[in-house]
């Protein structure tokens, strides 16, 4: 017996013959076998995310929220008064290229955008007026996580070649992953 015909021997390498199996599983394995590989793909990555886009990601975002909240203090609530008084009564003091107010401004109209405006008059209009009592939650641990993002793109700025400053979170994930860690910084 040669090797072929002992590897076509072995029953789950035989090849798929639709004559010996019930008619349930011919329609059900068909209709997937006679799909084109990037339908297979599509079909893969929307039930992934449609998954992850469920109460696992919520789970994450308004978890990280709550972590940092207690974390920081309940940073939201207590030190409010002294940012509102920071960004309109304060004047500039220090060394840097944009006042406190426009810095406001910027940071605003990057996180309020088209899509989010359109997504809470979406989400009133489909869930009532508790879609607004629930974003007002994820929005108050929202602040937290927003608070931790700018500390950290703050903390890790740099100077770009025109010796003007530049940060963000480009700036500190590389800094994640190319700097070594402090546990290996103790060690030596």
């Amino acid at each position: 017996m040669c090797i072929r015909d002992r590897y076509w021997t072995t029953p789950f390498l035989q090849p798929f013959t639709p004559e010996k199996h019930s008619p349930i599983f011919k329609k059900k394995f068909l209709s997937w076998y006679n799909k084109t590989q990037m339908e297979v793909l599509s079909s893969i990555l929307s039930k992934i995310d449609s998954f992850l886009w469920g109460l696992p990601l919520i789970i994450l975002l308004i978890g990280t929220g709550i972590f940092l909240t207690v974390r920081l203090g309940f940073l939201q609530v207590f030190k409010l008064p002294l940012a509102l008084k920071l960004i309109f009564k304060a004047e500039n003091k220090g060394r840097g290229d944009v006042t406190s107010f426009k810095s406001l401004c910027v940071a605003l109209a990057s996180t309020v955008g088209t899509g989010n405006i359109v997504g809470v008059a979406t989400a009133v209009k489909m869930g009532g007026p508790g879609a607004l009592f629930w974003m007002w939650v994820a929005a108050f641990f929202g602040m937290a996580t927003k608070y931790a993002e700018g500390v950290l793109a703050v903390k890790y700025r740099a100077f770009d070649k025109n010796r003007e400053i530049a940060g963000g979170p480009m700036y500190y994930i590389c800094l994640l992953y190319t700097s070594p860690s402090p546990r290996d910084r103790t060690r030596s």
